[in-house]
This record gives structure tokens, sequence and C-alpha cells, in this order.
């Protein structure tokens, strides 16, 4: 029997499972198409809080775990010179061929030759950083793509490679060509009404992504109003005495505070739908996201209504979303993230999309059974007579054809009419059949955990227990996985 890795069409190998705050476990993720096997620029690296560095550690786990390819061959390897190639035998990276003696080699080879594209979620350190160091070492010869939302390309570009907080290192700006930027644009048409390839874009070898933006959260920025007097556009102000302990009096702080105006701004993140494109299988992969509930720009249903569709045709097997802190997290505590209660009131969301359109679905099977009753009934009595040269043309087809003229059948049931009837015509699931959970068979992977520094219990565990006790009394059938450095997924 061949294994789920053989089976499989995506796997996703996680660099980063956390939110912070330590800088080595920061979120990162590796996504390709088996299909593709290990072939030049066909991974895609989703956000890049940490990079290299875990890449290196992976292949340093697993060192030594390779299988000697054309062992056969030693003898003319040897004649010839040539070392024999290396396969790695085991963990992530198993079916990798090694290119070079050392691990920090082998790491850089995967980076700049096997990544083809740095799909950014949004531009917060803890999404980037990995990206923005590694990014000097990457090959002159071919750019590397950076692709995200239009919002996260020009906080890029505007904020971190404009040559004062790192070098432009684009192509664009007269820049030195290492990257080249990506705008991806967002999926706004209701999925009902999409054929199967609307809005996907080919990101890189084997994949292609369709992008929704989602809300992060907000923050009220203040902002000095500019003033024409003098006294306040005056440093030095004679009112202010030698020797004051404060450096306003009371008059002069409510004038301070009336020259400040509030601003509300928020902040984007994604959510990309990861799919292969010979096998149409496919990943939902949030960036930090907060919940509709308590959002002032809610945005996730659009999400989740894709998703439904989605997961109903069968193709979506795995959902990467946060939750960043437990339950005992407070409201004003969250800053744009999710806690288990939370995440599963968003799940819920998910499901009562998938549940209307089984039912939707069950409904028309129910119509096209109920025409076919009828049918069976009028061949029948159609049978039972003698067959005219018509009706014996008509017994050999495989499908039934409405006649619109046909009173039987006509009989206020507009639905049956010009319908295409198989023999078999599906019938409506029983009552005595068990109800399937809208979420069976979806991994639920979670990611973005940030840890607590003191020595209270692990927070991985506390939030794995309360996602767990959440499902159960929702429902949901889906599968929780708690993320982890280094851990291989296969969908």
């Amino acid at each position: 029997m061949a294994s789920q890795e053989e089976r499989a069409a995506l796997q996703v190998i996680v660099l980063g499972s956390g939110g912070g705050p330590i800088e080595t476990n920061t979120t990162a993720f590796l996504v390709r198409s088996v299909a593709k096997q290990w072939s030049k620029g066909s991974l895609l690296a989703v956000d890049a809080g940490v990079h290299l560095a875990s890449i290196s550690e992976i292949l340093e786990k697993n060192n030594g775990s390779f299988d000697d390819k054309n062992s056969e061959n030693e003898l003319e390897n040897s004649r010839n010179q040539k070392q024999p190639k290396r396969v790695l035998s085991n963990g992530p990276f198993a079916g990798m061929e090694l290119q070079h003696e050392s691990i920090k080699a082998n790491a850089g080879y995967i980076t700049g030759v096997l990544v083809g594209t740095y799909l950014i979620t949004h531009p917060h350190l803890d999404h980037i950083s990995g990206l923005v160091v590694n990014s000097s070492s990457l090959p002159r010869n071919q750019p590397k793509i950076i692709a995200g939302l239009p919002s996260t390309i020009s906080a890029l570009k505007t904020h971190i490679f404009n040559n004062i907080i790192w070098p432009n290192l684009s192509d664009e700006n007269n820049g030195a060509g290492l990257v080249s930027y990506m705008r991806l644009v967002e999926d706004k048409s209701p999925s009902l009404f999409n054929s199967e390839d609307d809005g996907f874009v080919e990101v890189c070898e084997g994949l292609q992504v369709k992008t929704w933006s989602v809300s992060h959260g907000h923050c009220v920025e203040k902002h000095e109003k500019l003033s024409s007097t003098p006294e306040s556009q005056s440093s030095e102000n004679p009112r202010i005495r030698a020797g004051s302990t404060s450096s306003f009096t009371t008059s002069e702080r409510n004038l301070r505070k009336s020259s400040f105006h509030d601003r509300l701004c928020f902040s984007e993140s994604s959510a990309f739908l990861i799919q292969d494109v010979v096998t149409r299988t496919e990943i939902l992969m949030f960036g930090d996201v907060e919940p509709d509930s308590i959002s002032l720009f809610p945005r996730n249903k659009n999400v989740w209504t894709a998703a439904a569709s989605r997961i109903v045709a069968g193709n979506l097997r795995g959902i990467f979303i946060e939750c960043s802190y437990d339950d005992t997290r407070s409201v004003d505590g969250l800053f744009g993230h999710l806690a288990p209660r939370y995440l599963i009131e968003e799940l819920k969301v998910l499901a009562a999309e998938v549940d209307k359109l089984r039912t939707r679905d069950r409904r028309k099977r129910k119509r096209a059974s109920d025409c076919f009753a009828k049918y069976m009934r009028r061949k029948t009595k159609t049978e039972s007579a003698q067959l005219s040269p018509y009706s014996s043309d008509f017994a050999e087809k495989d499908y039934y054809e409405t006649d619109s003229k046909d009173d039987e059948f006509n009989d206020s049931d507009e639905s049956c009419q010009s319908l295409y009837i198989p023999e078999s015509a599906p019938t409506e699931k029983s009552n005595d059949e068990p109800q399937v959970t809208p979420l069976k068979g979806i991994k639920l992977i979670i990611i973005h955990i940030k840890e607590k520094l003191d020595d209270s219990p692990n927070v991985a565990d506390i939030i794995h227990q309360q996602l767990l006790e959440h499902e159960r009394q929702a429902q949901l059938g889906c599968e929780i996985i708690i993320s982890s450095v280094g851990q291989s997924l296969y969908f």
C-alpha cells in the first residue's frame, strides 16, 4: 500500500511555527508540489520570519541520513573521479539530492536554487526578518520573486528595501536586481459563480495561488495638528520657569492635548489558497488575522465562503491559521490575533457555509430523484404495452429526456422540464444515516502561538486542549494539529 507521502500532492515544511517573542521561531513555511519533486524553483516560501537558519538546523538533524545513489556504479564514479550522488532518506527533505558536502552549502542551495518565490502575508518583522537578512546571499543570475498584496509590497519597498533599513535589492528604482516584486490581485468575486481556475496566479513551479486580504487589528495614532500661533511654534516658551518640575503648565497641557487628533489605521494581512496545478489539491494559509466578531473591518467571511465550496468539491485538505493566545487573554489584549474561543467561532462560520452548500446539493439530487421516479412510473406503463419504433429507440438510451408537452411530467414541477436523468439517480440522504460533520477530513494546523517567558505550563498545550474542548462541543469534525519546527505535513 502506498504511503501518505507517495499519495500526497502537497508537502508543507514548517521552518517556524511561533509568533515570538523568541526570534529563532517565527512564522515561516516551505510548500511544494510533490509532482515537481525537488526541481529548480519548485519551493514556495510562505512568510520568512526565519529561513536559512531553520533550513540549516533541519538539515543538521538529518545529517548522514542519506542513500548513495547509483551505488552500483561506484567503480565508474571513482574512475571518473566523481563522488557518488547522495539523496536524503528521511526528514522533511527526504528524496532531495545533496549538492554539497557542508550543511550551510546545501542550505544555501535550497534557498538559492530550489526556492522560487517568497509569498508574504504581511510585512511585520516576525514574518519577513529571515527573508531580509538572507537576501544578500541570493544568486545574481535571476531575481527571486517576492509576492504579496500591493499593500505588502508597498511596505517592503518603502520601509525595508529602501537603502536605509536595508539596501534596495529589488529591480525597481535602480536597485541591485536580486529580487522582483509580484503584486497579487485580491479575489473579490463570489466563489459560487467562479470557474475552477478563476483568480489563481502561478507563483512557482507546480503551484498557483488565490489571495484575499484579511484584517489584523487596528490602532489609533495621534497626529499633531499644525498651528500658526507663534507660541505653539516656538521651542522656547517664556512661561516655562527654570527649574520647574514640569515642562508644561496646566493650561499648556490642555493646549497640547487639543493640538492632537486621532487617526484610525488598519493592519492588513492575507489569506492564500495554494493549489497544486496537477491534482487541484489545495491548502489555505492565513497570515495574522483577527475574528470578524470584534473587527472594525470584518473580512474573514469572504474567505470562508470561498473555502466552503472547495471543501465540498473535495479539493481543500488543510487550513493553516494562527491562534496566538489562550482563552485567558482579554479582548483588548489580542492586538489583532485569535484565541481558541474566537478561532472556533470563525470555524463555525465555515462549517455553516459548508452545510449550506451540501444542503443545496442534496435538494438538487432530490429533485433529480423525483423526476427519475416519475419517468420510471411512466416507463413501466409504456413497457406493458406494445413498444412502438419510437419507444424502442427511447428505451435504448442510457438517459431520459423530458418532453415539455408531457402533461404527466409537467404537472406543477417545472424543475423536471428538460432535465437529463441518469439511470441510477441519487436519492436524498436517509435520516437513519449518520450525520457527517461539516469539516470532517480537514486538517487544522495551528500556527503563530506566542510563547510565555515564565514558568507557567506550555501555552501550546493549553491552547490545544482549549481548542479540542471547543471543537468537541461544536462537533466540527476537523483534526487539530499544533505546528512545530521541522514538521513535515502532506496533503
